[in-house]
């Protein structure tokens, strides 16, 4: 929790010749020539215009962005969260009067999640509808602490966005894995246990990539080689050849970096998540396991499967060498966090081309040398589900999880030991018998002409279904219409009574498992 410095002296509120009344070591000079209402609108002109969003503002401006924002006609369904420090709080809470307001909080650090929650935390942020605004105070920032809240909370709501959204499922994910049904036709459960207790090189773009790729290219004959689809372009520059590519990103610009994994489609698998850019899988011509189900509904062609974990692909590709049982895994590439020269990818990748990233203030992490370095928020979401993942090897594999880089970011469970310390195992790994096998069973044509049936069958099923609810739901909406026509409620009732009864067949087990999934596609 951030706390403002013990011997600061915030002193007593003064006021000005407009009488706006503020602290001075909150806001100094701000609004010694002009008044705050004059000032707020000119800075905050149309950021509170939206309807339906939660603005969370940091700090309140010695409690006048409060004051005005009170006076001011909310929006429809709009919600207003001031984090501000204790200290502050108390010395301004006098200056407004919150007793009537039940859509505006004046919260500290420690308590504004409880307090948001209260008044729909989570509904704005399943809808993409948080807004943050940082106030004059945490722009100018002459209280230190401010630039450390404002980081603290914007992290915060990156975490909370990522987990509300990703358990409510995108609708970008469910419309790409439909793209895909017909590609995905062999289940990555067919790898279950395949290499168990091996061992197994997890590669991923990170800067530190670049340090080891002679050791690699020495050493890989003797591990399960796991590198991520982004790197492709990187290692055709080297003489490594990966067992197995991941991807998951179902965007464009994963094609755009990972287009490279062609070159290597007669000696790799590639393992995706069912959502997969759909141009990226389609262009695939040699051996691919999907991750996860087919269809995003319930369906007899959902096999049993494994499946990948986010927030970054190499959360995936852990997560596959678990399910594969590898024992012992080493990860390079993976270091979570910016080079000391700002740089987020390993040479030949565009970002690496693009130039270091010398703009954004992220969350700052521990390196394994014990360095300070800053990271962004999708790989500071990786770091604990790495530490589950090293946790679990161990107590269920007997094994670990090892990343010899000290640029990389410190993960509890996960051990630093340097490359040369590295025992590397006797024995040869190889995946060419499985990965011969499936080859030969793409080329047969009666194995795909099946599968597509089988999905066409389904997908007409289903549409069907859909069309069943589509003309429910028409009717639902214009009994509801209907309910609330006229000024005689009791004689509108009945159709409150025609929707109760659609809502019902609704949600028949016939219909129900597509209701669902409608309901979570709006959403």
């Amino acid at each position: 929790m951030i706390t403002l410095d013990p011997q600061l002296q915030l002193g007593s509120l003064i006021e000005n010749q407009f009488g706006d009344r503020y602290l001075f070591s909150v806001n100094r000079n701000n609004f010694e020539k002009i008044d705050y209402k004059t000032l707020f609108n000119k800075e905050f002109d149309k950021v509170f215009d939206q309807e339906d969003t939660m603005y969370i503002m940091i700090g309140t401006d010695s409690g006048l962005m409060v004051k005005k924002l009170i006076e001011s006609p909310s929006k429809k369904g709009s919600a207003y969260v001031f984090i501000e420090f204790p200290e502050v709080i108390v010395k301004i809470q006098e200056e407004f009067d919150l007793s009537e307001q039940k859509r505006i909080l004046v919260c500290t650090e420690e308590n504004w999640e409880e307090q948001a929650e209260k008044i729909g935390l989570g509904i704005y942020s399943t809808l993409n509808k948080i807004v943050t605004v940082r106030s004059l105070a945490a722009q100018y920032y002459y209280l230190n602490e401010y630039v450390f809240l404002r980081q603290i909370i914007d992290d915060r709501i990156n975490h909370i966005n990522w987990g509300n959204q990703s358990v409510l499922g995108n609708k970008n994910f469910i419309e790409t894995g439909l793209a895909n049904v017909a590609e995905n036709h062999t289940p990555a459960v067919v790898l279950e246990g395949y290499f168990k207790g091996k061992s197994a090189l997890i590669l991923a773009g990170g800067p530190s990539l670049d340090k080891y790729i002679d050791w690699i290219e020495e050493n890989q004959e003797h591990y399960v080689v796991i590198a991520v689809s982004r790197i492709a372009k990187r290692l055709l520059q080297t003489n490594i050849k990966p067992d197995i590519f991941v991807s998951v990103d179902p965007f464009k610009v994963n094609f755009d970096v990972s287009k490279e994994i062609y070159n290597f489609e007669n000696d790799s698998i590639l393992v995706h998540e069912y959502h997969l850019n759909p141009q990226l899988l389609g262009n695939w011509l040699g051996v691919n396991f999907y991750l996860s189900e087919v269809f995003p509904w319930e369906s007899k062609l959902n096999k049993p499967n494994l499946r990948g974990i986010g927030p970054t692909v190499t959360n995936t590709a852990i997560l596959l060498g678990i399910q594969m049982g590898i024992k012992d895994q080493i990860l390079l590439g993976v270091d979570l966090c910016y080079s000391p020269e700002g740089y987020t990818h390993a040479k030949g990748s565009k970002e690496y081309e693009a130039g270091p990233d010398v703009n954004s203030i992220g969350q700052t992490i521990i390196t394994n040398s014990g360095e300070k370095a800053e990271t962004n928020s999708a790989y500071y979401e990786g770091v604990p589900i790495i530490a589950e993942q090293a946790k679990a090897v161990k107590k269920f594999m007997g094994g670990k999880i090892i990343n010899p880089s000290p640029d990389s970011v410190k993960i509890d469970n996960v051990e630093h030991i340097l490359i040369d310390h590295i025992q590397v195992p006797n024995e040869k790994v190889t995946i060419k018998p499985l990965l011969e096998e499936y080859l030969n069973k793409n080329e047969s044509s009666e194995y795909k002409v099946n599968h597509y049936k089988a999905v066409l069958k389904e997908l007409n099923f289903a549409k069907n279904k859909v069309n069943k609810i589509q003309k429910l739901a028409k009717n639902c909406l214009d009994y509801n219409s209907k309910f609330f026509e006229g000024d005689n409620p009791e004689a509108n009732f009945k159709f409150k009574l025609k929707m109760d009864k659609l809502e019902k067949e609704l949600n028949l087990p016939k219909l129900k498992k597509f209701t669902e999934m409608a309901q979570k596609f709006g959403a």
